[in-house]
């Protein structure tokens, strides 16, 4: 009863800050960011928490439309039973975002305000390494690391709403804001999750939020199993190629002063060509 009261109320509190549609998370204007964005789920759908009200008693939400895959309209739902519904809880303080998936875990770093702190731990956490960070170069995200950070992204709430800055630090890590290519790469994660929402994979909530759909894991699998079939192409050529040239030494089509011991050269390949492609069968 005391653990839903205090929930209740640092719900309440979380509601009533503002929060914008885009939510900055880079530069100065992510570092001035505290708000948070809440969803929940019951046995008749999926909501977004709007605000807290008859003192504590119901909560108000927008209704997720799955065929229009929005938000909208508006329902009351009952807190007195916490039980029935699970919370996802998405709080941007800073440049960190925190998200909590259960009351309890939401009242242990919010109401001693723990949040504060871990923000300052990574704070000065990311201090070095953004320097050391600067000098590294990242390549582009192809439809394969952008479809695999939603789908790990989702695993606990395959309703939830993932953010293009989210998605990047899953892929490169909280050190990509800083980094100077970071708006390139903000751009090019962009393109690949408009690309995978006109194939189905991921639907855009708005210009820079998406939601995974069902479509998903099987494109994931497809694209794997390219990313595979491309491995054993290049392995296969490479083998060729070196059986190839080991063949004209023992065949003595092609002549040289060194002293070679070709038998066990060939065994060696041999060995490890076996050894490749049962790694890549398995």
């Amino acid at each position: 009863m005391i653990l839903r009261r205090l929930f209740i109320q640092e719900l309440s509190k979380a509601l009533t800050k503002p929060t914008p549609d885009n939510i900055p998370r880079a530069g100065e204007e992510g570092k001035q960011v505290n708000c948070y964005r809440v969803y929940v789920t019951d046995n008749d759908g999926t909501y977004l928490a709007d605000e807290v009200v008859d003192n504590g008693k119901h909560l108000n939400v927008t209704v997720w439309n799955e065929e229009k895959r929005t938000h909208e309209g508006c329902k009351q739902l009952d807190l007195h039973d916490l039980k029935q519904m699970n919370f996802t809880i998405h709080h941007f303080h800073g440049l960190v975002t925190f998200t909590y998936n259960s009351p309890l875990d939401f009242l242990v770093h919010e109401l001693p305000r723990i949040y504060q702190l871990q923000s300052k731990i990574v704070h000065w956490k990311s201090a070095i390494p953004q320097l050391l960070n600067f000098s590294k170069q990242y390549t582009r995200p192809d439809r394969s690391k952008v479809l695999s950070a939603v789908i790990e992204l989702s695993e606990t709430n395959h309703t939830q709403t993932l953010d293009v800055t989210r998605i990047l630090n899953h892929i490169y890590g909280m050190y990509a804001m800083v980094h100077p290519q970071y708006p390139s790469l903000k751009q090019a994660t962009l393109l690949v999750m408009k690309s995978l929402a006109e194939s189905e994979d991921i639907e855009m909530v708005n210009q820079s939020e998406c939601r995974i759909r069902g479509n998903a894991l099987t494109t994931m699998e497809n694209l794997q199993l390219d990313a595979t079939e491309r491995k054993r192409s290049q392995i296969t050529m490479w083998l060729t190629i070196i059986f190839a040239i080991t063949s004209l030494f023992q065949s003595k089509l092609v002549v040289t002063d060194l002293s070679l011991n070709l038998d066990s050269i060939i065994t060696t390949l041999w060995l490890g060509g076996k050894a490749i492609v049962n790694w890549m069968l398995s």
